[in-house]
């Protein structure tokens, strides 16, 4: 039996003691003897003895057995075409009086070795499990573990790995009916440090969302996802209708597994397939307006997250404010008196209002000839009428006649919406003022006290001065 550069047998220092025992299975083998060494001094006993514990306990050795000029075994780690033998050797000293003393000693040597997958059959993969869950929606993930190992016509685990991986998920996707609905989340292969064993852990997802135009599964993105939240948001005015916008809030991620410009796989590809998936999930097909978007590339963890915010407009009305504001003014008329050039009589006089209305809207499409009146107004200048209902005085009462009207130029201007720019449109402005005269509450004159006199200097001034 000869490990590594050790030869136990043949020679008369070292001796071999009863039977060779080896046990063989699938995955491994064990070999196991004894043997008896001696020496002619205690110092070069000494010197065997460290030779030889150094030598049968070190791992990874070439163990041969030869009996004559025949080679029964040979488990050579170093051999290009059988790394996958991993040697691991023990050895014990037995303790028997009728062998051990100054100058001998009784071993027992034991190496187990791990043998390469060649029984299995199975492109050197050793053994695995396949674990598939189920989400509450029922989206699966497959879970695929398991060994691969060295052979005698592949030196490599990693090699055999690679290159039976494939065969062996395919088969397990068609098993569970996941054919080309499933993509690889995420890997992970460790080796020893001879590449003899590989342990594997691969998790598919399933696909539900094409990833790119016509594509369920782009091999450039790997876990995307896409949360969208739609909400209708009603304007603030209530004076006329408008259409409510639908507002879309989506925010999306991807790993980029290739080299990708990621800005240009955004923009040329991602992008355009995330709104169309948008319009026709969401938006019954409608072309939404992109109002706001944020977007963040990793480049080292080659990964795309986007936020994007979407408004659609049913109708051409996108707002609508009006303004209504009101000037009181009371009718106070000072009529002089003769008697005292200071004091006067006071009349009630005619009591007018005045409404200003400013009208401001925004539409979109082309632009349109729009009237100078603000809607909902009837004007009718220069008549007895009792006040609008369109006008809520400051005090609701009397009837009155309009005494004034003017109407200023509509103005307008050209207008592009939303990030893209593409939602073309008009603002418009116009506004009016009515001036409206009251003319119940008119009373009699009314005296008012007289003011008192002005002095400079201790003497009468002004007018008062004469009387």
């Amino acid at each position: 039996m000869i490990y590594g550069s050790r030869t136990l047998g043949g020679s008369t220092d070292v001796l071999l003691h009863g039977a060779v025992t080896v046990t063989e299975g699938a995955d491994d083998a064990t070999l196991s003897c004894q043997f008896v060494i001696t020496a002619a001094t205690e110092a070069a006993f000494g010197t065997l003895v460290r030779a030889i514990e150094t030598d049968l306990r070190t791992p990874r050795q070439r163990l041969r057995l030869v009996f004559g000029d025949e080679t029964h075994i040979d488990w050579n780690p170093a051999d290009g075409s059988k790394s996958a033998f991993h040697q691991q050797p023990s050895l014990d000293i037995v303790g028997d009086r009728r062998f051990d003393s100054g100058r001998s000693r009784l071993y027992r040597f034991t190496c187990r070795t791990e043998l390469p997958a060649n029984l299995y059959s199975q492109d050197g993969r050793r053994d695995s499990t396949a674990t598939i869950k189920w989400t509450p929606s029922r989206r699966e993930t497959l879970i695929v573990s398991g060994e691969y190992r060295a052979d005698t016509t592949d030196n490599s685990a990693y090699d055999q790995y690679v290159d039976g991986i494939g065969a062996y998920v395919t088969s397990l996707l068609s098993r569970y009916s996941l054919t080309g609905l499933v993509e690889l989340a995420e890997e992970e292969a460790t080796s020893d440090d001879i590449d003899a064993i590989v342990t594997f852990t691969r998790r598919y997802e399933r696909i539900f969302q094409d990833q790119a135009p016509g594509l369920l599964d782009d091999a450039s993105l790997v876990e995307q996802t896409m949360v969208a939240q739609v909400s209708k948001r009603w304007p603030e005015d209530s004076t006329v209708e408008t259409a409510h916008p639908i507002t879309l809030a989506v925010r999306y991620s991807a790993w980029v597994r290739d080299t990708s410009d990621l800005p240009g796989l955004w923009t040329g590809t991602v992008r355009g397939h995330l709104l169309d998936v948008l319009k026709a999930q969401y938006l019954d097909g409608g072309d939404p307006d992109v109002v706001a978007s944020e977007v963040e590339y990793d480049l080292q963890e080659r990964r795309i997250i986007a936020t994007l915010r979407l408004e659609v407009w049913p109708g051409p009305l996108v707002t609508y404010s009006r303004n209504e504001s009101f000037q009181d003014h009371e009718g106070n008329i000072l009529e002089p008196l003769w008697v005292a050039p200071l004091s006067r009589h006071h009349f009630v006089g005619p009591r007018t209002i005045t409404c200003i209305v400013t009208e401001t809207w925004k539409q979109t499409g082309s632009h349109t000839d729009i009237p100078k009146e603000p809607k909902g107004l009837k004007f009718a200048p220069v008549e007895p009428l009792a006040i609008p209902p369109w006008i809520t005085l400051p005090k609701e009462e009397g009837t009155g006649v309009w005494i004034r009207m003017q109407v200023g130029t509509p103005t307008s201007r050209k207008v592009y919406m939303g990030e893209d720019n593409k939602l073309e449109g008009w603002e418009y402005q116009r506004a009016a003022s009515f001036e409206f005269a009251v003319t119940e509450g008119a009373g009699d004159p009314e005296e008012l006290p007289a003011a008192p006199p002005i002095t400079s200097g201790g003497t009468l001034a002004g007018p008062a001065a004469d009387l």
